[in-house]
């Protein structure tokens, strides 16, 4: 019943493979064999070693959104926000699904966090802020446990405060987004660990005080795949087109001041941006929208036939920087490649 979007992809795929006549593939780890092995985690030595990285980010100053109005707790509610929804073009998501990470050796979510930098620079001249990034939560950082065909809801969350500085040369700001985000250890799931699990007297030092003003998640093709493909080349499972109502109480909480959700359906990107009116003036986000929407063409265009260009986090080696890697490049030339 509490299921997250790879349960669904899973359960679907079991129900194709049934009325298809197929067995089912082998059972792996129970959600409790899961989150009893999550106990043991969050006092290993392993995690500890997150500490530091987490303490940093709580130490980083970052700015604010810009504000045009306050809102009472008992009104911050989903019930009195409103929705902005953009979309790209069936043309440029299937660039950015297929050409762009040549470029800079990305991953989608580098690119959707490097146009959302770039735009919230523009928009509002901000130079560093957090953002809650939503995660599948299915890593493997515990040994012996296979959770891949496993049903339940294994959502992380953490927070990545975006570098907004350098917003001339846009292979600098998707480079810089691409090593911030390949810096957080474990994809991130360690922060919920410690944040939930962990004895307090080991995580002394970390006061978990940051909180982003914006939530960003990015959900996949959701309707990629779905249930296999049959004996006549056709899905046997879709989504429906049809409106299937309310998935939140209309009387929870608004955690943030922006939340952006983001998919690929019908073959296009389609992000939805939530907020309060009261907070950030309705005309102010769209511009914000607009703003956003531009800026991921620019760079899913700008990507596209470009020479590869290396970062390093394409390198084992930990240690070399940015300027260490330029010297290196600069020095060897052709021979780089080679």
């Amino acid at each position: 019943l509490v299921v997250d979007g790879v349960s669904w992809r899973i359960l679907l795929e079991d129900l194709a493979m049934l009325l298809e006549g197929n067995n089912l593939p082998a059972k792996t780890h129970s959600f409790q064999h899961w989150a009893l092995q999550l106990e043991e985690y969050s006092r290993s030595d392993s995690l500890l070693e997150e500490l530091d990285y987490w303490k940093r980010q709580e130490e980083v100053e970052i700015e604010s959104l810009p504000a045009d109005g306050s809102v009472a707790a008992e009104d911050n509610l989903i019930a009195h926000s409103r929705t902005v929804q953009l979309e790209l073009s069936e043309e440029e998501t299937g660039l950015l699904l297929r050409d762009v990470h040549q470029a800079f050796n990305t991953e989608i979510n580098d690119i959707l966090l490097a146009g959302l930098a770039l735009a919230l620079h523009r928009w509002a001249g901000l130079d560093r802020v957090a953002v809650l990034l939503e995660g599948h939560g299915r890593e493997a950082i515990i040994g012996g446990v296979t959770i891949n065909r496993t049903v339940g809801w294994f959502t992380s969350r953490f927070p990545v405060i975006l570098p907004l500085e350098q917003t001339i040369d846009l292979s600098l700001v998707i480079k810089e987004v691409k090593e911030t985000l390949r810096r957080v250890p474990s994809r991130g799931i360690g922060y919920g660990i410690l944040r939930y699990l962990s004895p307090k007297n080991i995580v002394a030092g970390l006061e978990f005080t940051l909180e982003p003003e914006i939530a960003f998640n990015y959900l996949g093709e959701i309707d990629a795949g779905m249930g296999g493909i049959n004996d006549s080349g056709a899905m046997p499972f879709g989504l429906s087109p049809y409106v299937s109502g309310q998935s939140r109480s209309l009387n929870q909480r608004l955690e943030h001041t922006l939340s952006i959700n983001s998919a690929i359906q019908w073959g296009k990107l389609q992000l939805a941006v939530d907020y309060h009116p009261g907070r950030v003036a309705p005309e102010r986000i769209e511009a914000l929208a607009e703003m956003y929407r531009s800026c991921l063409a620019d760079m899913i265009h700008f990507c596209c036939g470009r020479e590869e260009e290396y970062t390093p986090s394409d390198f084992s080696d930990s240690s070399i920087d940015d300027q260490g890697l330029d010297s290196i490049v600069d020095e060897l030339g052709d021979e780089f490649d080679d």
